[in-house]
């Protein structure tokens, strides 16, 4: 005999949602999703259960249905992370359908609430979406932003300096993007390497269109 509105039934649905979505089951992992939402708009899962539903459309590139799923999210969860999540997610969606300025709207919106890591990526993404736009001076000041404003969130803050490293070099700027490869060599870390590599090649460059 079921239960339907046992305590426990939403949550078994969610996370069999779960286990489908990990097992790339997208179609019947929605149908969990969507089933915990409309049948528990109570639920403490109904909110992730509804994010999780708009990343599967977004996965199965049904933009318009995802974006519809992640503004539900955000008017029925004003002003809570789930709403700063759902403007990340559309800023995205935005970005991959090359929509660059919409998408550093949405992204700017999403800034603030979500974690430092999460934070550093999103501001990793504007400057990408100026970097895509070819606006290389916006570009630069945005990727230079993460080491600035998330020292601590490494993997963002590495991988902001090298593109801005890389930009420097297709604007010819060496002098700056010497001092940027220098600064991931003195970090130590393994991608250190690569930038002692550019370095000697930016240095090499130099000698060749200066000989004595």
């Amino acid at each position: 005999m079921g239960f339907p509105d046992h305590e426990l039934i939403d949550k078994a649905i969610y996370w069999s949602g779960i286990s489908l979505y990990k097992a790339n089951e997208l179609d019947a992992a929605i149908k969990k999703f969507e089933n915990v939402y409309h049948s528990y708009p109570k639920s403490i899962f109904a909110v992730d259960a509804m994010i999780k539903s708009g990343e599967i459309l977004t996965l199965k590139r049904k933009w318009e249905s995802a974006m519809e799923r992640f503004d539900d999210v955000i008017t029925k969860f004003p002003n809570t992370n789930f709403m700063m999540l759902a403007y990340k997610k559309k800023a995205e969606i935005l970005k991959s359908k090359g929509e660059l300025n919409s998408a550093i709207e949405y992204f700017h919106k999403s800034l603030g609430q979500l974690g430092t890591d999460i934070d550093a990526e999103i501001q990793f993404m504007i400057g990408e979406c100026y970097e895509d736009s070819n606006n290389y001076n916006e570009a630069l000041k945005e990727y230079l932003r993460v080491s600035y404003l998330y020292p601590q969130s490494n993997y963002w803050m590495i991988k902001s300096i090298f593109r801005s490293a890389n930009i420097f070099e297709r604007l010819e700027k060496w002098d700056e993007a010497k001092k940027l490869y220098e600064k991931l060599i003195a970090l130590n870390i393994d991608e250190s390497k690569y930038a002692r590599e550019r370095l000697e090649w930016i240095k090499s460059r130099a000698e060749k269109s200066n000989p004595i």
